[in-house]
């Protein structure tokens, strides 16, 4: 789960301060599909009793959360923050992993 959280932040900081281009964040979203459905899978195995709709709420709680946390470090602190130039370069390396293959 941490691994998606750090995608989630990632692309997060990434959107908000406008360094997306097509390429890279074409193989980031390949990546990130993958990390999500091994989180979801992940998810499932640690709560085998829960039910998959409980679990799907979890994680988009989960984006939610994340989403607005990081959207606030740029709102206060600005793009060239230590925590999130550190997440704009996950998000570069995460565009380069080669997890599909």
């Amino acid at each position: 789960m941490q691994i998606w959280q750090n995608f989630l932040a990632s692309r997060v900081a990434a959107n908000e301060c406008h360094a997306l281009d097509a390429a890279t964040d074409d193989h980031f979203l390949s990546n990130m599909m993958d990390v999500t459905i091994r989180a979801a899978q992940s998810l499932k195995e640690s709560n085998p009793n829960v039910a998959e709709d409980v679990l799907a709420d979890r994680m988009e709680r989960d984006t939610d959360e994340i989403g607005t946390k990081v959207k606030a470090d740029v709102a206060t602190n600005g793009c060239s923050s230590e925590r999130i130039q550190q997440l704009l370069k996950l998000y570069q390396m995460h565009s380069t992993m080669k997890l599909g293959a």
